[in-house]
């Protein structure tokens, strides 16, 4: 029986780890300035404004400006790494003292509606899975292009700069204790971004907390809420660290994933509808539509705008309170340290495959802990420009009823 078999049979649950993130250190760089909007959420306009809000701005790494000139020498890829290197060289990133999980809150209004939520988060790492385990549930396809171009990226900084939001079935007792007692000291982060959401951070470092929570996170099952591509990104990742090194080594970095998990029967979880607008059907009839729709879903007629482009638009964010008065005519963005697709702020995990591109002649990029130590390379190599393979084509496994209904709630604000 293979190791991977034997994994299946005897310990069928996902495993989380405590690590030592990089975050911004606040006193050289302001959240405000330097914190953006996920990478498949940034627009040309976007990019333009995060790149000049400081020279610090994430964007560099998340979603980098392309150049004329650009080269494989010289490229969006290599000056994401070369940013990050020097970066923790200048101490505006560092790394924290302690393995830790982080509690992550965010405070939101419902869009329509003057009602205030909080969504609780915990952010740790994950033991990447297989779907064929039946450890980690997707709920939608991907595309090649985005995996490849985040697979680009983390060949070259060896850091994980955005999590996959997973919920689970289970009332986080332990980790609720403990978040209780972090805020009772004030949060490592706090702040309100451009669109009213207060983004507030704890770490959770005491090794007795850790390990009841670890306790109580064993026996649960895993629905990918949203970060399909990153979660599936990282599968390539370890699949080809593994060929590349010959072994399946579980405590190797490459082998873990930053989540952010969340119950998925918290309050803080809000179901949207996801609006579509269908056009040229032929032989379409309105009101035989509404009429076969009228048992079991409530309809309603809209009036369209003149100008179709209105569709898209979205509400203007509000000002930041945090913003200067020169940037608070654009908005200022929000909160990560690492993307998973909504509002947020998380912390910086780096990993280290053994042909990704090494810091520099002599040294390469550990993650034992899920952070950076180094070890002597003699002949560093560049990062495979091989195309990648994703492991995504089989229909994945049947998941079980609670996990159908979690899979649901996958649209939040």
């Amino acid at each position: 029986m293979s190791p991977s078999h034997s994994s299946i049979l005897w310990n069928p649950w996902p495993k989380f780890f405590p690590f030592r993130a990089y975050r911004y250190n606040p006193a050289k760089a302001e959240p405000a300035r330097v914190l953006t909007q996920p990478y498949d959420k940034i627009t040309a306009e976007m990019q333009q404004r995060y790149a000049e809000l400081s020279p610090y701005n994430l964007i560099t790494v998340e979603k980098g400006l392309a150049h004329p000139g650009d080269s494989p020498a010289d490229d969006v890829y290599t000056r994401a790494a070369n940013a990050l290197e020097q970066w923790i060289a200048e101490n505006v990133l560092v790394k924290d003292s302690q393995p830790s999980f982080y509690a992550y809150f965010q405070a939101f209004e419902v869009p329509s509606s003057q009602e205030r939520r909080l969504r609780q988060g915990l952010i740790a790492l994950g033991k990447i899975e297989d779907y064929s385990a039946g450890i980690v549930f997707r709920h939608e396809q991907t595309l090649a292009g985005p995996k490849a171009d985040r697979l680009e990226l983390l060949r070259h900084t060896r850091a994980h700069t955005a999590s996959s939001l997973c919920s689970m079935t289970t009332r986080f007792a332990a980790w609720t204790r403990s978040s209780s007692k972090q805020q009772k000291a004030p949060p490592e982060t706090d702040f309100r971004d451009e669109y009213g959401v207060t983004h507030s951070l704890w770490r959770i470092s005491d090794p007795q907390a850790i390990a009841k929570i670890q306790t109580e996170l064993a026996a649960k099952k895993l629905v990918i809420a949203d970060g399909h591509h990153r979660y599936e990104t990282a599968l390539a990742y370890r699949n080809e660290c593994r060929a590349q090194s010959g072994s399946s080594e579980p405590n190797a970095p490459w082998e873990r994933v930053m989540m952010t998990l969340v119950n998925a029967r918290s309050d803080g979880l809000v179901i949207l509808p996801t609006h579509r607008v269908v056009s040229g059907l032929p032989h379409f009839d309105a009101a035989a539509l509404q009429s076969k729709l009228a048992p079991y879903f409530q309809t309603r007629s809209t009036k369209l705008p003149a100008d179709s482009a209105q569709w898209a638009l979205l509400p203007a964010p509000r000002s930041s309170p945090q913003a200067t008065p020169a940037a608070r005519s654009e908005p200022m963005p929000e909160a990560i340290i690492s993307s998973c697709s909504h509002s947020r702020h998380r912390p910086i995990s780096r990993r280290r495959c053994p042909t990704s591109r090494p810091s520099n002649a002599n040294s390469t990029w550990s993650c034992s802990t899920n952070l950076s130590s180094r070890w002597d390379s003699a002949s560093p190599q560049k990062p495979s420009a091989r195309k990648p393979t994703f492991a995504t084509n089989a229909k994945p496994p049947r998941p079980s009823k609670w996990s159908s209904r979690a899979a649901r709630r996958s649209r939040f604000c």
